[in-house]
């Protein structure tokens, strides 16, 4: 397991009561990028991030939840949509059938 380094708590070139951090916000960014590197990637996305990617507002993206047709969990207080759960969605829209184009009595 990787190493954490513990910063001061308070950075030497603060000026202000504004630019301090506490020690603890000090050490969960140490502990964050430290834990990025052996957690296992989610791939999920959140209503606001599937809406912008399949060009949805976010109502729409509700009304699909809703429906049974998008499925969607909670992760703490957000609601995500899983990578298999959003292709699973978009493989099921529906396709759309070429039209059939008559020939106009000049074509031939």
């Amino acid at each position: 397991m990787p190493k954490l380094r513990l910063r001061p708590a308070f950075p030497q070139n603060a000026s202000t009561p504004g630019q301090r951090r506490s020690a603890a916000s000090c050490c969960l960014h140490d502990l964050d990028s430290s834990l990025a590197s052996i957690a296992v990637p989610l791939e999920a996305m959140t209503i606001q991030e599937f809406g912008r990617r399949y060009s949805l507002c976010h109502a729409s993206v509700y009304v699909e939840i809703r429906a049974g047709r998008l499925t969607a969990c909670k992760i703490g207080g957000k609601t995500v949509i899983l990578r298999e759960d959003a292709e699973r969605w978009v493989a099921n829209l529906p396709r759309i059938k070429p039209a059939s184009r008559t020939l106009a009595a000049g074509e031939a």
